[in-house]
């Protein structure tokens, strides 16, 4: 299963948009309801859009949200999907592995949600317990509790959640977008 997004493209709001619904389009069962902001996120990259959140659930009992316009496909998955290389978990992704990272997720059960998340030509997948929905508001960012990986946290419906830093991840991600995966990006 997977749902695609045109990150970083303004006509194709309509499509890289889940909006209300965004859980049950994925299978998760959970929702959050929208919180209006002061402050938004700081924009990451020239062509990134304000688009809103997609919160999710990476073990613990603090949501994780990642930034839609870094949002490149939700894939569903089965544990056996994941492999190990040089250490470190990977899929194969379009013929190429792609870097995983756990985000605090549990590695049991029969199936997970990959985040595939792009920055400058590179991806990579975030492992998810569960997808809870979409927000496209953006919440104020809190950047005391900010480190490598997390650029902070932001309140959503009175309850915190720690907001991704995705081009950190992806940066460090060694794979690059297929040619005709970067050309509808």
């Amino acid at each position: 299963m997977g749902v695609s997004f045109a990150a970083g493209r303004g006509s194709a709001e309509a499509t890289s948009r889940m909006g209300c619904g965004a859980a049950a389009a994925v299978g998760a069962a959970e929702s959050v309801a929208p919180m209006h902001a002061a402050k938004p996120l700081p924009k990451v990259g020239d062509d990134a859009r304000d688009d809103g959140l997609l919160l999710f659930r990476a073990g613990g009992e603090t949501p994780k949200a990642l930034r839609l316009a870094s949002l490149l496909r939700i894939e569903e998955i089965t544990l056996e999907q994941i492999e190990q290389m040089d250490g470190k978990p990977v899929m194969l992704y379009r013929g190429a592995p792609l870097p995983l990272h756990l985000c605090g997720a549990i590695l049991a059960g029969e199936r997970r949600f990959v985040l595939i998340a792009t920055h400058e030509g590179r991806m990579c997948g975030f492992i998810a317990d569960a997808v809870i929905d979409t927000v496209e508001e953006t919440p104020a960012l809190d950047r005391a509790r900010a480190r490598p990986g997390v650029l902070g946290v932001a309140t959503v419906a009175g309850r915190p959640l720690e907001i991704i830093d995705a081009a950190h991840y992806v940066k460090a991600a060694s794979t690059r977008l297929p040619s005709s995966t970067r050309s509808a990006a």
